[in-house]
């Protein structure tokens, strides 16, 4: 007997069938409760972001914060990609984290605020972005300046402009 089972259909098919209802929130948070729906709005702006930033399926994301909403969506949205995780321990000395990091070539870095702030931005050649996971999956360093403070919301709207005309004005998130 062959057991064939696709995580990304799996995926799709709770956000489409639990659109409304509470998914994820942070244990003694005064942020409200993120819904199925929020998730998959979240996750296909990272998307966009991604394809704008050159990352291909296969290519490395790292991440490197404490267990959070924001954690699982980074990650989610790395598996849904097709890229690969890279997850760091958020306890390894900023030293540790840059070999790490440059090691696995990874482009993207999801990073706790107060990690960020610890680590050379300029030791971290390969990556083109580093993208906050506190609170709102914010860009906080970047190599061209572009998306630098861009929220999610912004990146849905901005880049899915952009990404719309160049797949010839047709709709890609239903």
């Amino acid at each position: 007997m062959k057991f064939e089972y696709d995580l990304i259909k799996a995926f799709e098919t709770s956000f489409r069938d639990n659109f409304d209802l509470p998914a994820l929130s942070d244990y003694d948070s005064d942020r409200p409760v993120m819904t199925y729906g929020d998730m998959a709005s979240r996750i296909a702006s990272l998307h966009i972001l991604y394809h704008e930033l050159g990352i291909h399926p296969g290519d490395k994301i790292a991440i490197a914060g404490k267990n959070s909403a924001e954690w699982i969506l980074a990650f989610m949205s790395v598996l849904t990609y097709g890229a690969v995780a890279v997850p760091v321990l958020h306890e390894f000395s900023p030293d540790d984290m840059t070999t790490i990091i440059n090691h696995s070539d990874s482009s993207v870095f999801f990073v706790s605020d107060s990690i960020a702030a610890g680590l050379d931005f300029a030791k971290l050649p390969e990556l083109k972005v580093m993208i906050s996971l506190d609170g709102n999956l914010r860009v906080i360093s970047e190599r061209d300046k572009e998306f630098k403070g861009v929220l999610p919301s912004q990146l849905i709207t901005t880049l899915g402009q952009r990404l719309s005309q160049s797949l010839g004005g047709r709709a890609f998130i239903a």
